[in-house]
């Protein structure tokens, strides 16, 4: 999950990464148990429900229904098309060397391996993460900006 909060600005929109990343393979019980915790967690820190945007494909596409039980409401699905990772992750190119993209100075290192090293790396959910993220926040700019995760 790759958390980014979206600011606009008046060139347009930037995007935050946050350093609050996690990296690990959860079961669908825990994948609901961690939405619903950071979902909680932004809630009463920061005032306002994050978004979720989940890529509608295999047995995620039954992850927006179940939030959705649970009273989480701000989800999105995405798409990821016909195009290949690599593909989705070269869109977001233009973004980082602009600096329309910013990371923090600690906390993403792991995101930002696996971003540079696409390819070599033995895995690449994160960058897959990462792009589905920023296409989709491309395609449907948030109104008013706020916290997504993917």
């Amino acid at each position: 999950m790759v958390p980014a909060l979206l600011f606009e600005r008046s060139h347009g929109y930037d995007v935050f990464i946050l350093p609050k990343i996690i990296n690990k393979k959860m079961s669908f019980p825990e994948t609901i148990e961690m939405c619903k915790t950071i979902n909680r967690t932004y809630t009463e820190e920061g005032g306002s429900n994050p978004t979720f945007v989940i890529e509608d494909v295999a047995y995620q596409k039954a992850l927006p229904q179940q939030l959705q039980s649970v009273g989480i409401y701000n989800v999105e699905t995405s798409r990821p098309g016909n195009s290949d990772k690599r593909s989705r992750l070269v869109l977001t190119a233009h973004m980082i060397k602009t600096g329309k993209i910013k990371f923090p100075k600690t906390g993403c290192e792991q995101l930002i391996n696996q971003i540079v090293h696409f390819g070599v790396e033995k895995h690449d959910d994160l960058a897959d993460a990462f792009s589905t993220l920023i296409l989709n926040f491309v395609e449907c700019p948030p109104n008013p900006p706020r916290i997504y995760w993917v």
